[in-house]
């Protein structure tokens, strides 16, 4: 395999709204320390379960980890943080799953090596016409993006976003659509 940088990605941190941590605009590893880490398991994401404990390690701390075996993106690693289980350190700026972005938060961790390289793959010896289209327009797509950007959360629809606010969904008519 072959393979070029596209972009670095930073990483967040995933916690409960109402956690004190959530009043911050951004966090360090040392506002960290005495939090339990929900820590994907390193069969599934060797990239995230390394540059993490690398992240600490750098920091000489020792983080209390819950290993798990999914992402906050996830409905079930939103899950786990929405019930207290810990918090999530994650790849990107709001990886949230959309049916908890009323009650948790992603904060962007603030230390200058919290960031990971993106890359765009492929077979050195590659002959598939699509493959190679694909690997240029890659290319193409983030030639002048080589620096982070937050990723955000699609808008949730009218009638979510008011369950999630404890406010009932609109009451138009159905015949009419008014």
């Amino acid at each position: 395999l072959v393979s070029e940088p596209l972009f670095e990605e930073s990483f967040s941190v995933v916690l409960r709204r109402s956690s004190p941590l959530a009043k911050r605009a951004s966090l360090r590893l040392r506002n960290l320390a005495n939090e339990t880490i929900l820590l994907i398991d390193r069969r599934l994401s060797p990239g995230v379960y390394d540059r993490t404990l690398d992240l600490f390690r750098q920091q000489g701390i020792e983080p209390k980890m819950v290993p798990t075996a999914t992402m906050p993106y996830e409905e079930g690693g939103s899950i786990l943080v929405d019930s207290g289980k810990g918090i999530y350190i994650a790849v990107g700026g709001n990886p949230i799953h959309p049916s908890f972005a009323g009650r948790l938060i992603a904060l962007p961790l603030k230390e200058p090596s919290a960031v990971t390289e993106v890359h765009v793959a492929w077979r050195r010896d590659e002959q598939a016409k699509m493959t190679l289209d694909f690997v240029q327009l890659t290319r193409d797509a983030f030639r002048n993006k080589r620096v982070s950007s937050p990723v955000r959360t699609p808008a949730l629809p009218r009638e979510i976003r008011r369950r999630i606010e404890g406010r009932s969904p609109d009451r138009r008519s159905k015949r009419t659509g008014v």
